[in-house]
């Protein structure tokens, strides 16, 4: 781990059986106190990086201090917050008072930046990506013609 880092919880990899075949850590809770690599990269599992910051601008600074834009929580009782955070946080998924994880399916999925790999996934952008539309102007004619 980088100076700056305070493992509260977790952070052992896993030394046995095929979880010890890769690279998997169990559900780890860390706080930055300084500059730390892990900030700004994009990890998939139960690791949740902890920055504090000292009011909302600095959180959205915070939030989008990355070349990867998945997903990201605000969690708020302030409605002007929960719309700077619209504005301001470069996401493809943005959830207010709930957890980052999951997505449902009825709706599009896909991350901002260097996330995801082109359109958005699920709901109705799957099905524009999947199929092809053709308008088609027909005039009528007489029969036989």
């Amino acid at each position: 781990m980088n100076h700056g880092v305070e493992v509260l919880t977790g952070g052992q990899p896993y030394f046995k059986g095929l979880l010890a075949q890769g690279f998997f850590v169990a559900p780890t809770i860390m706080e930055l106190t300084g500059p730390a690599d892990i900030w700004s990269e994009e990890l998939f599992g139960p690791v949740l990086a902890v920055k504090r910051a000292t009011d909302a601008d600095q959180a959205f600074t915070l939030a989008n201090d990355s070349e990867f834009g998945l997903s990201t929580a605000v969690f708020t009782q302030d409605l002007t917050h929960t719309l700077a955070a619209i504005e301001h946080i470069d996401v493809g998924v943005l959830h207010i008072n709930s957890e980052s994880a999951g997505a449902d399916p009825h709706v599009p999925f896909g991350g901002a930046k260097k996330s995801g790999l082109g359109p958005k996934e699920q709901g109705g952008a799957a099905r524009e990506f999947f199929t092809h539309t053709t308008t088609v102007y027909l005039r009528g004619g007489q029969a036989g013609v």
